[in-house]
């Protein structure tokens, strides 16, 4: 893990067309961050992906449903953001 410090309206770039940069900090240590990203790039909090793949798995395992299923609804979904419609 790369560990950097970053004062606020100071940025970093991931690679070409990443920008996060550090809006401000609340007295309570809290991190207003702005992340500039092209559409395609699925930008979600931490604890909303284990939300969703924990309502996924139960889902799934509630209807009884193969696994390999499942995955081939996720390649699918993913696809999709990486090749949006008009």
């Amino acid at each position: 893990m790369l560990v950097l410090t970053r004062r606020s309206d100071e940025a970093i770039h991931i690679g070409p067309d990443i920008v996060v940069r550090v809006l401000g900090v609340d007295k309570n240590g809290a991190v207003k961050l702005g992340i500039s990203a092209p559409r395609s790039v699925r930008i979600l909090r931490e604890e909303l992906v284990s939300q969703v793949r924990e309502v996924n798995r139960l889902a799934i395992a509630s209807q009884d449903l193969d696994p390999s299923l499942f995955q081939w609804l996720v390649d699918a979904d993913q696809a999709e953001d990486k090749n949006p419609g008009p």
